[in-house]
């Protein structure tokens, strides 16, 4: 099928419900640049002057794989 629009250079950013002290990131995304899909994760910061912003990174994409199967113990 193919897709409705081109998304090259556009991205998805989803809010994510992490706890604000948390060090993971509070929206996490994809951005396409170039037609390359990369990893978009942003957090939310606080200024000394009490102004709200953004600060972000972007990182190659992995794919997740299935875990590897573990073997039991038999004791």
């Amino acid at each position: 099928m193919a897709k409705e629009y081109d998304d090259t250079n556009t991205f998805r950013l989803f809010k994510d419900d992490v706890d604000p002290e948390s060090k993971k990131p509070g929206f996490t995304g994809i951005i396409n640049i170039g037609g390359k899909e990369m990893r978009l994760a942003a957090w939310v910061k606080k200024s000394q002057g009490g102004r709200t912003w953004l600060s972000g990174q972007v990182s190659e994409l992995q794919k997740k794989t299935a875990e590897p199967a573990t073997e039991e113990s038999p004791f």
